[in-house]
Protein backbone atom coordinates (compact mmCIF):
# COMPACT_ATOMS: atom_id res chain seq x y z
CA UNK A 1 0.00 0.00 0.00
CA UNK A 2 1.44 3.37 -1.00
CA UNK A 3 1.10 6.22 1.47
CA UNK A 4 0.59 9.66 -0.11
CA UNK A 5 0.84 11.64 3.13
CA UNK A 6 3.35 14.48 3.11
CA UNK A 7 5.63 14.21 6.13
CA UNK A 8 7.85 16.78 7.88
CA UNK A 9 10.38 16.74 10.66
CA UNK A 10 9.93 19.87 12.78
CA UNK A 11 12.74 21.13 15.01
CA UNK A 12 11.96 23.88 17.50
CA UNK A 13 12.76 24.97 21.02
CA UNK A 14 10.66 24.78 24.15
CA UNK A 15 8.19 27.45 25.07
CA UNK A 16 5.57 28.19 27.64
CA UNK A 17 3.13 29.22 24.89
CA UNK A 18 0.97 26.33 23.71
CA UNK A 19 0.27 28.00 20.35
CA UNK A 20 3.78 27.43 18.99
CA UNK A 21 3.09 23.70 18.92
CA UNK A 22 -0.14 24.25 16.95
CA UNK A 23 0.87 25.36 13.46
CA UNK A 24 -2.12 25.09 11.13
CA UNK A 25 -0.21 27.01 8.43
CA UNK A 26 2.26 24.11 8.17
CA UNK A 27 -0.53 21.90 6.88
CA UNK A 28 -2.33 24.59 4.88
CA UNK A 29 0.62 26.41 3.27
CA UNK A 30 3.09 23.53 2.94
CA UNK A 31 0.63 20.63 2.57
CA UNK A 32 2.12 18.67 5.46
CA UNK A 33 -0.19 15.93 6.72
CA UNK A 34 1.98 14.47 9.47
CA UNK A 35 5.06 15.54 11.37
CA UNK A 36 7.61 14.30 13.86
CA UNK A 37 8.61 17.00 16.35
CA UNK A 38 11.97 17.50 18.01
CA UNK A 39 11.57 20.07 20.78
CA UNK A 40 14.91 21.19 22.20
CA UNK A 41 15.53 22.96 25.47
CA UNK A 42 16.88 26.51 25.29
CA UNK A 43 20.39 25.20 26.02
CA UNK A 44 20.01 22.32 23.53
CA UNK A 45 18.86 24.75 20.82
CA UNK A 46 21.90 26.97 21.34
CA UNK A 47 24.21 23.95 21.45
CA UNK A 48 22.89 22.71 18.09
CA UNK A 49 23.28 26.20 16.59
CA UNK A 50 26.85 26.35 17.90
CA UNK A 51 27.64 22.86 16.60
CA UNK A 52 28.32 21.28 19.99
CA UNK A 53 29.57 17.81 18.97
CA UNK A 54 27.60 15.84 21.56
CA UNK A 55 24.18 17.35 20.92
CA UNK A 56 24.77 17.77 17.18
CA UNK A 57 25.76 14.10 16.79
CA UNK A 58 22.59 13.05 18.63
CA UNK A 59 20.40 15.30 16.47
CA UNK A 60 22.14 14.09 13.31
CA UNK A 61 21.42 10.44 14.24
CA UNK A 62 17.78 11.28 14.93
CA UNK A 63 17.43 13.14 11.61
CA UNK A 64 19.08 10.35 9.63
CA UNK A 65 16.88 7.72 11.27
CA UNK A 66 13.78 9.88 10.78
CA UNK A 67 14.68 10.46 7.16
CA UNK A 68 15.14 6.81 6.29
CA UNK A 69 12.05 5.67 8.20
CA UNK A 70 9.61 8.41 7.11
CA UNK A 71 11.20 10.01 4.02
CA UNK A 72 10.06 13.54 4.91
CA UNK A 73 9.38 16.11 2.24
CA UNK A 74 10.51 18.89 4.58
CA UNK A 75 12.69 19.52 7.61
CA UNK A 76 11.39 22.71 9.23
CA UNK A 77 13.55 24.56 11.76
CA UNK A 78 11.12 26.82 13.60
CA UNK A 79 12.33 29.60 15.86
CA UNK A 80 10.24 31.95 17.93
CA UNK A 81 10.87 34.75 20.43
CA UNK A 82 9.96 32.72 23.53
CA UNK A 83 12.37 34.58 25.81
CA UNK A 84 13.63 37.24 23.41
CA UNK A 85 12.12 40.54 24.39
CA UNK A 86 14.58 42.90 22.71
CA UNK A 87 15.42 43.30 19.02
CA UNK A 88 18.99 42.13 19.61
CA UNK A 89 17.76 38.91 21.24
CA UNK A 90 15.29 38.31 18.39
CA UNK A 91 18.10 38.76 15.87
CA UNK A 92 20.21 36.26 17.84
CA UNK A 93 17.37 33.68 17.82
CA UNK A 94 16.90 34.19 14.07
CA UNK A 95 20.66 33.74 13.54
CA UNK A 96 20.40 30.45 15.46
CA UNK A 97 17.64 29.26 13.11
CA UNK A 98 19.88 30.07 10.14
CA UNK A 99 22.86 28.26 11.68
CA UNK A 100 20.79 25.14 12.40
CA UNK A 101 19.41 25.12 8.84
CA UNK A 102 22.95 25.39 7.48
CA UNK A 103 24.14 22.48 9.62
CA UNK A 104 21.22 20.28 8.56
CA UNK A 105 21.79 21.17 4.89
CA UNK A 106 25.40 20.06 5.30
CA UNK A 107 24.10 16.50 5.84
CA UNK A 108 23.15 16.40 2.16
CA UNK A 109 19.75 14.77 2.71
CA UNK A 110 17.55 14.80 -0.39
CA UNK A 111 14.78 16.86 1.20
CA UNK A 112 13.99 20.53 1.67
CA UNK A 113 15.22 22.31 4.79
CA UNK A 114 13.54 25.57 5.78
CA UNK A 115 14.20 28.10 8.50
CA UNK A 116 10.93 29.56 9.77
CA UNK A 117 10.28 32.37 12.22
CA UNK A 118 6.98 32.60 14.09
CA UNK A 119 5.64 35.00 16.67
CA UNK A 120 5.10 33.93 20.27
CA UNK A 121 1.70 32.47 19.31
CA UNK A 122 3.01 30.29 16.46
CA UNK A 123 1.86 32.53 13.62
CA UNK A 124 4.18 32.40 10.59
CA UNK A 125 6.22 35.61 10.36
CA UNK A 126 9.13 34.98 8.01
CA UNK A 127 11.13 32.41 6.07
CA UNK A 128 14.80 32.68 7.07
CA UNK A 129 17.61 31.96 4.65
CA UNK A 130 20.47 29.82 6.01
CA UNK A 131 23.51 31.53 7.45
CA UNK A 132 26.33 32.42 5.11
CA UNK A 133 29.31 30.27 5.95
CA UNK A 134 32.93 30.98 5.36
CA UNK A 135 34.95 28.42 3.39
CA UNK A 136 36.61 27.33 6.63
CA UNK A 137 33.26 26.74 8.35
CA UNK A 138 32.01 24.74 5.36
CA UNK A 139 35.18 22.61 5.44
CA UNK A 140 34.69 21.99 9.17
CA UNK A 141 31.07 20.95 8.60
CA UNK A 142 32.17 18.53 5.86
CA UNK A 143 34.93 17.04 8.06
CA UNK A 144 32.48 16.23 10.85
CA UNK A 145 30.39 14.02 8.53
Amino acid sequence: MHNNNRFAIVITHGTQHKGVVELPWLEADYLIDKSDWIVLSKDGWRAVADGDPTIWDALERKLLLGFYVNQPQLIAVIGHPSDANEDEQVQQRQAEVRQIVQRIQSLGLPTGVMGIWTDEHGTLQDILEPAEASERELAELQLTH
